[in-house]
């Protein structure tokens, strides 16, 4: 911690900022909505100041939500949740099907190009059953947005404790596939049936990573000096230290 201390000390002694004319404090697009800090900013609403490169989201107001758009071939998503100290965001479908999961499967969200990545998550093996399956379906509810009246697409964690899937009812259709979800005992095994699906996303860059947990750790905005740099300036309530 000793070092830690010493390098912001040093990061703000040789790089004095100026004040900014936008307020940087955390702001919502919707009262239920994520709180958005550094190193994320609202882009129809704060400074480009307040946040960093490419963690620029978008309240939707017509939808009441907050957007990321992690590249143009992606398109949008719905910002479900940002945890700061941990560094991590998950996101929702925005299209009218809500099939987060085939989109996914698809290899139609890159991350090509974006400050993102694949946090961790939890190996899937996909089956498609016949409605016959009764004892599987029962436990591992069907994908819904992947399933039909004669066919329905379960999803199995390698981990499970669940019964068997019979293989004169069900075929693989893939396996063991690494979805960014959420993991652990808290968690159901049919958490990828719902027509939303979250997936988690953890975020690139040592520096900006040491300065926002920096800033999370003592609860103060940041926000940077211009466009290019990394050198910032804390603030609380209004008053600049």
């Amino acid at each position: 911690m000793a070092t830690l201390e010493i390098f912001i000390s040093f990061f703000f002694f040789f790089f004095l900022p100026h004040v900014a004319s936008a307020s940087c404090g955390a702001s919502k697009c919707t009262h239920g909505g994520p709180r958005v800090r550094f190193p994320f900013w609202l882009t129809n609403r704060q400074d480009s100041r307040c946040g960093y490169p490419g963690f620029g989201l978008t309240c939707d107001y017509e939808r009441k939500q907050t957007t990321l758009t992690l590249s143009s071939t992606s398109g949008d998503f719905f910002v479900h949740s940002i945890n700061y100290r941990d560094q991590i965001v998950s996101i929702n479908d925005t299209t009218g099907n809500g099939c987060l999961i085939k989109r996914f499967l698809g290899q139609e969200i890159s991350l090509a190009d974006s400050a993102f990545f694949y946090n961790n998550g939890e190996h899937y093996e996909f089956f498609n059953c016949s409605p016959k399956a009764e004892q599987v379906l029962a436990y591992y509810t069907p994908v819904s947005c992947l399933s039909s009246d004669d066919s329905k697409v379960i999803a199995v964690p390698s981990l499970t404790s669940g019964p068997p899937v019979p293989s004169d009812l069900c075929s693989v259709m893939m396996s063991k596939v690494l979805v960014p979800v959420d993991s652990g005992p808290y968690f159901p095994p049919n958490r990828l049936s719902g027509k939303i699906l979250t997936l988690v996303f953890g975020w690139y860059g040592s520096t900006l990573i040491v300065v926002s947990r920096y800033c999370e750790a003592i609860h103060r905005a940041c926000r940077l000096q211009n466009a290019t740099s990394l050198h910032m300036r804390l603030k609380k309530y209004n008053l600049y230290i």
